[in-house]
Formats: structure tokens, sequence, C-alpha cells
């Protein structure tokens, strides 16, 4: 039983990469629970699933075949899911825990990654399966925190956020309190 942990919402994409592949071990996040001292444990809330636009379909263009012209006003997104596989049916759901068991302050200047102040190295085995893009895009210009994953269980079944005293997903992550009822149920185990 823990005293008290997180809820944290993590998209899709990630979950995978967290709980499938194994590869990221560090999930980056513009605060961190100050009231908790690693290691901790934060319970994973799998995001609903994103889209990509794979076309538009504009007044004028030919759909289904070349007797079709679409004559509308508006134009029409052609949306697919972008979640990857093994996620699928698990959005919206708490998939697992992870135990949190450092916080790094993550930065990217010139050319180079830097925890706490010191230059990345390879044996530091940190990944984050960001880009530098996408992180400088996260970043703009603010602190971000890194969660450095220790262990990562993935559920056997998924569980409903009402069994945490949730009524929605937090933004990004959120305190539990150990008076919630997931404190009165263990855990299952390890899968995958």
């Amino acid at each position: 039983m823990f005293e008290s942990a997180v809820m944290i919402s993590i998209k899709p994409t990630w979950c995978d990469r967290i709980f499938t592949f194994k590869d990221k071990n560090l999930e980056l996040r513009k605060s961190y629970p100050k009231a908790l001292r690693p290691p901790f444990v934060a319970f994973v809330y799998c995001a609903a699933k994103e889209y990509r636009v794979t076309d538009v379909i504009h007044k004028g263009d030919r759909i289904w075949n070349d007797d079709d012209i679409y004559d509308g006003d508006t134009p029409i997104f052609i949306k697919v899911p972008d979640s990857p596989a093994h996620m699928m049916g698990h959005e919206k759901k708490v998939i697992g825990k992870i135990i949190v068991d450092r916080i790094y302050e993550v930065d990217w200047k010139d050319g180079k990654s830097y925890l706490d102040g010191r230059e990345m190295v390879r044996e530091d085995d940190i990944h984050t399966c960001v880009s530098v893009k996408e992180f400088k895009k996260y970043q703009r210009g603010g602190k971000v925190y890194g969660w450095h994953i220790q262990e990562a269980e993935k559920f056997i079944k998924d569980r409903e956020l009402s069994m945490f005293g949730l009524k929605r997903p937090p933004q990004s992550w959120q305190y539990l309190r150990a008076s919630d009822p997931w404190d009165k149920e263990e855990t299952d185990g390890k899968v995958d």
C-alpha cells in the first residue's frame, strides 16, 4: 500500500514506448510532485487516441469515382487514428503504474542535452524518445523536468478513473490520497 501517489496522463504513443517497447525511461513534464520524494508511484492514464489528417476534400474535388464531385462549401477532413496498435482499446483507462525514482531538470542548449545542469552522456542510459524539435516546442523557454522511470508495470486488466477517486483525467498529473479507493485494492502484478 502507498501513502500517496499521483495519476499521470500519457499519450498512447508514449504509453506504448513505456509499457510495450520499454525504450522510454524519462517522461517529460513542466512540473513534478514536490510533496512526494522519489521513489513514488505514478498510475498511468492512457489518454484519448490521437488522429492525423490524411486528406482534405474541397469543393470541386472528385470523390469515390470520376463521376462524383464534392459540391459542399465546407472541406471534409479525412482522419485516421494515430494510436499505436498495442494501445488500441486501452485509451481513456488506467493501464498500469510506473515507479519514478528520480526527477531531473532537463535542458537542451548548444546542441547538447543536460540533466540537472550536467551534460548527458551515453552511460546515463536516459531515453525520452522525443526529437530535439519536439523538445524545444514543449519547452518554449520554460523549465522541463524528467521523471525517471525505474520500473513500469502494466495491469492485467485496465482500470477506470473512478477507482482512483477521479471523475476526469488530469491535464498532466495530480496527487492521489491514500484515502482514495485505489488504496484499498492490491495491484494485479506485472504483465507483458
